[in-house]
């Protein structure tokens, strides 16, 4: 059974055994304590908590100490590590006052406990209660024993960054700081706020260096080290330089060198972009044979890989000037209304200017940049079909042309155009099939009309209508055996055919 246990059963017995006797029931439990802060040492002492007061009691009352709410052993010898140094003082009315002093030896993790006490009392209608005191927290005063001095963000700076330091102690209350930079070996002192924090707002290359926290604590033993150091350095890139710089003029053909210098506190990458794609990841830009893919903006952008952020650009502009360079000609059919699209493209700087051969019509033209393109619309008639068209682009430092053949349309297809088809092909198709055409409707018609003459010839016989008699019957007899007598003038090509076709018809008649 605890000391506390036991306590409580003695305080409880005499409490029954003097229910006879005058009772005073306290109406009161005082706590109070020093003002000053409990100083933690290195050799550590206990020391004076708060004191517990109960007056005009009968009989004599015990008071319990409680610590974060767990009651404290009764112990009244002095130790080095906790006691209770209890009083009691009779009044001149026979009553009783009872005070006890609690003595704890202390630690920096008590800086956040709470202590009180109380005290059992019978009534007298004889019922157990329990008084208790308020609430009391003491200061806790311990000395600096570590000391920390640290980036907040980032870790790797690079020029024009916020940069934060920040200085702590785990002292309580928190010690003022002194912050310096060491250059030459000596300290020089920064003006530094009270909580240990100091700010670059925009660091810049000149701030890299070694900074020194102190924590000014005059309670910490010699042998703990309140100074700290840290090491900053500031990552930094120069103005990149492009030589030549601004705008660049090349002539259609040459070669140009571009070059990319750049420095800063590690080697910088170099890198060569036009569209934001990269085209070269040298020093040097070498474009070779220019053309007018050419031109446009090239940037040259220096990096640190290792450091996050830190990027630089310049640009320079090639500008290419030559004679014209044209594009092959295109060109759409609508055979079915007998009309054909041209389209002549062409780049040039200065900016071309685009003819066409046929001066009649309006072309429409459009510009992007250095290109020009020219559409021209125009009705293929007999006079233009399989003719060429010429488009030239002229501008001041020269001219080129291209040129375009016209598809040949048949005069069937320029009025019921069938579609798009290829002009050899078409003219190809055209001459031959209609030479075989007139050939078999010249002989179809020769045999139609020997026909129609070798039918009536007999429908006459039949009818009796032909002017012969019987006389003449020999002679007619006769000349049926003489069909070679019977001439009808065919072509020269197929005699055959048509003569013993016609000889034998003659044999029936």
């Amino acid at each position: 059974m605890g000391a506390a246990s036991f306590n409580y059963w003695i305080l409880l017995t005499t409490a029954l055994i003097s229910l006879t006797a005058l009772q005073a029931v306290p109406d009161k439990l005082e706590i109070t304590n020093k003002k000053e802060d409990l100083v933690v040492t290195a050799h550590a002492t206990p020391l004076e908590i708060a004191t517990c007061t109960v007056k005009n009691v009968y009989p004599t009352q015990q008071i319990i100490w409680y610590k974060n709410g767990l009651q404290l052993e009764t112990v009244t010898e002095r130790n080095d590590d906790m006691y209770m140094a209890p009083h009691t003082l009779r009044e001149p009315s026979g009553l009783f006052t009872v005070s006890s002093t609690l003595f704890m030896k202390i630690f920096r993790k008590d800086n956040d406990s709470t202590f009180h006490c109380s005290v059992i009392y019978e009534t007298p209608k004889r019922k157990i209660l329990i008084l208790n005191s308020t609430m009391v927290h003491r200061n806790i005063h311990y000395y600096t024993e570590e000391v920390t001095f640290e980036l907040m963000q980032p870790k790797v700076i690079k020029e024009g960054d916020k940069v934060t330091m920040k200085c702590t102690a785990d002292g309580h209350p928190v010690p003022e700081f002194q912050l310096s930079k060491l250059q030459h070996g000596e300290e020089k002192e920064i003006p530094f706020s009270s909580n240990g924090i100091y700010v670059f707002k925009s660091i810049r290359r000149k701030d890299s260096g070694t900074y020194r926290c102190e924590a000014l604590d005059f309670d910490s033993p010699d042998e703990i080290n309140l100074k700290r150091d840290l090491v900053i350095t500031v990552n930094y890139l120069d103005s990149v330089i492009v030589h030549p710089s601004g705008t660049v003029t090349v002539s259609l053909g040459e070669t140009k060198e571009v070059t990319c210098t750049a420095t800063g506190s590690q080697e910088p990458k170099i890198m060569w972009l036009k569209n934001g794609k990269p085209v070269s990841d040298t020093q040097i830009l070498s474009l070779k044979e220019v053309d007018y893919n050419s031109q446009g903006t090239y940037t040259c952008e220096a990096s640190i890989p290792s450091v996050p952020g830190l990027v630089k650009t310049n640009n320079t502009v090639i500008t290419v000037t030559g004679k014209p360079a044209m594009e092959d000609l295109k060109s759409e059919y609508d055979i079915e209304h007998n009309k054909a699209t041209l389209t002549c493209s062409a780049v040039g700087n200065p900016l071309p200017i685009i003819t066409w051969s046929i001066p009649k019509l309006k072309p429409m033209d459009s510009q992007s940049e250095n290109r020009v393109t020219s559409t021209l619309l125009i009705e293929i008639t007999k006079e233009l079909s399989e003719s060429t068209v010429q488009c030239t682009a002229k501008n001041e430092v020269g001219s080129s042309m291209k040129t375009i053949q016209l598809i040949k349309l048949p005069e069937k297809e320029m009025t019921a155009g069938t579609g798009d088809v290829d002009p050899v092909l078409k003219s190809a198709d055209h001459q031959t099939g209609t030479g075989s055409s007139v050939a078999v409707i010249a002989v179809v018609v020769s045999v139609v009309l020997l026909l129609v003459i070798v039918g009536l010839l007999y429908f006459l016989h039949k009818s009796k209508k032909l002017p012969c008699g019987r006389q003449e019957k020999s002679s007619l007899t006769t000349a049926e055996g003489k069909t070679e007598d019977i001439v009808v003038e065919m072509k020269n090509d197929r005699p055959n055919e048509e003569a013993g076709l016609l000889g034998a018809k003659s044999g029936k008649q």
